[in-house]
């Protein structure tokens, strides 16, 4: 048994929310985002989606550049929660042991370890998007607080 703590999935946000804060008036300056166009990715992610429409304090849009970091921070995030799952402990293994090339033999050959823990990352991928598509849309006062980090910088220089 692993007695080392482990941060919560909004603990963990949390920290990537204001990571994206900490790092908005550098993210506005980068040329990539000079001309606001938004990218494919950013135009269809659903949690960006989300979170702008229940952004009451814009019209619904973003700068690209708050939506792609925004973006970047939730990818980070997800890796981190499956890398997490992926390193328990199960069945005297990992579970990442037990997954290492499932996915290219074809399901009638896995064991029902395997099963299961193909099983348990299923579950968690299901959670995770539930959870995430819940906090996007209690967001409240952070893209606020993106927003005046970037503009309270670009007035000091």
């Amino acid at each position: 048994m692993n007695a080392e703590p482990y941060p919560s999935w909004d603990e963990k946000l949390n920290r990537a929310l204001q990571s994206w804060r900490d790092s908005a008036a550098h993210q506005a300056r980068r040329p990539m985002f000079a001309d606001d166009r938004t990218c494919e990715d950013c135009r269809r992610d659903p949690y960006v989606i989300i979170a702008q429409l229940e952004d009451d304090s814009t019209a619904h849009r973003w700068p690209h550049w708050m939506q792609h970091t925004f973006r970047e921070q939730l990818i980070d995030v997800r890796g981190e929660l499956s890398e997490a799952l992926a390193l328990r402990p199960y069945a005297g293994a990992t579970i990442a042991a037990f997954l290492d090339g499932a996915g290219l033999r074809p399901c009638h050959t896995w064991d029902q370890t395997t099963r299961q823990a193909v099983q348990i990352v299923t579950d968690q991928s299901v959670l995770v998007d539930l959870w995430l598509r819940y906090r996007m849309a209690t967001l409240a006062p952070w893209p606020k607080r993106v927003r005046r980090a970037a503009l309270h910088e670009r007035r000091r220089s």
